[in-house]
């Protein structure tokens, strides 16, 4: 991958470059930061002490 990256580069393609970096940044980023799904926290919450 990096490989096609370098010769986009050589040929001065730096939209592509672009693109795809920030597909892999946003790919980090929702593994990193994975969206808050709505449910019942209610359960969770409720701890018998």
């Amino acid at each position: 991958m990096l490989n096609e990256i370098n010769k986009k580069v050589k040929k001065g393609n730096h939209l592509a470059l672009d693109f795809t970096r920030t597909k892999i940044l946003a790919m980090a980023k929702s593994l990193t930061e994975p969206e808050l799904k709505p449910y019942n926290t209610n359960e969770l919450l409720n701890t018998k002490s």
